[in-house]
């Protein structure tokens, strides 16, 4: 993944305020590190764990070995195991070559409800991996959801088709390498409902999840007490 200069330096302060348990490396998802805090920006492509993390995944699947996929239920928020996930909670599904589908996740779509507002890039137009791709407007909260891939709009279209922008990426694959797959999603997505446990109030938390611990829909429309700024700047990785 080639790493855009000028946008280098503002993601990487961003990534350096980001507390611990939203760095965790992708890694331990599946058990492979044990209690290790990233250290390189998620920029996975140069990586020296990560490649040897690569090197034996190949090799085990030499052997037979198959890697588990998603669980598409995760404390009843639903994750596909057909497309890739960006620490900010955006997906991409490959649809051909190296043009992607960019969405939001269960998780992102619980707790921004409808939108009041969304502002899309223009085709043509290009987005940079950890940069804000589209943002929306919600009770008077701004929300930035960053890009999880670099390459140019082709389309865009509303999410009641299930996706928002289309991505040409150029780079055949390499592009994906630093997003999250497989049975890492899992994990994370746990740790994720976790954080958003950290980031709520005590009192507004107890409200906040049906019975069973399911994550509720559109969070904001029903407890819009809590601090919804606070809560999408620090889940959805953007200052």
């Amino acid at each position: 993944m080639m790493r855009e200069d000028k946008y280098t330096e503002k993601w990487e302060q961003v990534f350096s305020e980001l507390p611990p348990e939203a760095r965790v490396c992708r890694h331990e998802f599946s058990q492979y590190v044990h209690d290790r805090t990233c250290d390189n920006y998620f920029y996975c492509s140069d990586c020296v764990i990560h490649k040897n993390v690569e090197r034996l995944e190949v090799s085990r699947r030499r052997d037979g070995w198959r890697e588990k996929t998603a669980e598409y239920m995760v404390f009843g928020i639903s994750v596909p195991s057909d497309r890739l996930y960006h620490r900010g909670h955006t997906w991409v599904k490959n649809e051909m070559d190296d043009t992607y589908m960019v969405g939001i996740d269960d998780f992102a779509a619980r707790l921004i409800g409808k939108p009041d507002e969304v502002d899309l890039p223009e085709i043509g137009e290009k987005v940079v991996v950890n940069e804000p791709a589209l943002s929306m407007k919600k009770k008077n909260a701004d929300i930035h959801l960053l890009s999880p891939l670099t390459g140019t709009v082709i389309d865009t279209r509303n999410p009641d088709k299930g996706w928002y922008l289309k991505i040409k990426t150029g780079s055949n694959g390499v592009a994906t390498r630093h997003l999250l797959k497989g049975v890492e999603v899992k994990i994370w997505m746990m740790k994720e409902l976790e954080r958003l446990h950290r980031s709520l109030s005590t009192e507004e938390l107890g409200t906040s999840f049906s019975d069973g611990g399911v994550l509720l829909d559109n969070l904001p429309d029903s407890y819009p007490e809590a601090n919804w700024n606070k809560v999408y700047k620090e889940i959805f990785l953007h200052r």
